[in-house]
């Protein structure tokens, strides 16, 4: 278990609903409590577990190789709505490479993505990369 949820004076509870990123559905309800500067959570934020239907779709691809989410750049600049783009598949090889060489991720951070199979990335990041145009 995590810390304990400090309540808001002002929210009480402040919840918010999560949203699978690929579909937007709901998946859940966060319990923010207080937030930095006593803020309102958002009414809806991503849940970085796709919902079992998405899920279910992209373990079948990740049979195949690794799946890469892309997320509109609206979501990653704050605006906590999960504007899912796209994904692809990537053999599991060119994901290493993508993840240790691309991003500089450690190699056990690498391994932990590599198992399961998917991983969640701006659209911004995928362009760089040279995953889509």
């Amino acid at each position: 278990m995590g810390k304990d949820l400090k309540i808001s004076p002002e929210h009480g509870l402040n919840p918010s609903v999560m949203a699978c990123p690929v579909c937007g559905k709901d998946t859940g309800v966060a319990l923010c409590g207080y937030m930095r500067g006593d803020k309102k959570s958002p009414v809806k934020m991503l849940d970085l577990d796709p919902c079992k239907d998405c899920r279910e779709e992209l373990d079948r691809h990740a049979l195949h190789g690794f799946v890469i989410v892309l997320l509109d750049d609206a979501y990653t600049e704050g605006s906590f709505w999960p504007w899912f783009k796209t994904y692809v598949v990537v053999k599991r090889e060119a994901a290493r490479r993508i993840l240790s060489e691309g991003f500089g991720m450690h190699e056990e951070t690498v391994d932990e993505h590599i198992k399961r199979g998917k991983i969640l990335m701006p659209f911004k990041v995928g362009v760089k990369i040279g995953l889509v145009q």
